[in-house]
């Protein structure tokens, strides 16, 4: 049994941030053609109070839990997804669980790698930068909850991984390399 709540391990700003953060992903996965099956892990005690006090309702179609993540499924299917990892990926296997934190803040990023490792759990990262415009390609980028939510839909839809980086980064002006990605949609590559 895996004790704790992750969210009673960051402060109420982040906690702000990542409640913003699960409202987001809960609209996207509500508002999807196929909306995936989420689930909302260490959800209980104060931060369940915390939580529906600000707009986390448990009518949401949304699998809440209050036992922690590693306790509810199969830790051979999991697939914990962070920045830190050596490992990319640019889609999904349909058996896999993919594992994400709702923290809001790049700060715990490492702390999602260490966990991974600790927990012997496999762990990947989107490769999201090989798209941007050059002075963006080195930075090491760090998805919110959202983007990789918005991610996870798109790919499990059929995009293939470029698309769902373009349409998840097209707003964010001078990102993402636009020629390449417009000749892409233009000539999209064999699949």
């Amino acid at each position: 049994m895996h004790k704790g709540n992750l969210f009673e391990s960051i402060g109420k700003r982040d906690l702000n941030i990542s409640l913003k953060e699960i409202r987001k992903t809960y609209m996207l996965n509500r508002h999807a053609k196929a909306p995936l099956q989420m689930h909302l892990t260490g959800y209980g005690g104060p931060t369940k109070d915390l939580l529906i006090k600000r707009g986390v309702p448990l009518r949401w179609d949304l699998h809440f839990h209050e036992d922690h993540f590693l306790d509810l499924f199969d830790k051979d299917k999991f697939v914990y997804l962070t920045s830190e990892s050596e490992n990319e990926i640019e889609s999904l296997e349909e058996d896999k669980v993919y594992v994400t934190s709702a923290w809001g803040k790049n700060s715990h990023e490492w702390d999602n790698y260490t966990r991974a490792i600790n927990e012997d759990i496999a762990h990947a990262r989107f490769p999201v930068e090989k798209y941007f415009n050059n002075r963006y390609k080195n930075d090491k980028k760090i998805l919110i909850l959202s983007q990789v939510c918005d991610i996870i839909l798109r790919l499990s839809q059929g995009k293939s991984f470029k698309e769902a980086v373009g349409v998840v980064f097209r707003q964010k002006p001078g990102i993402l390399d636009m020629e390449a990605y417009q000749e892409y949609i233009r000539n999209p590559e064999p699949t």
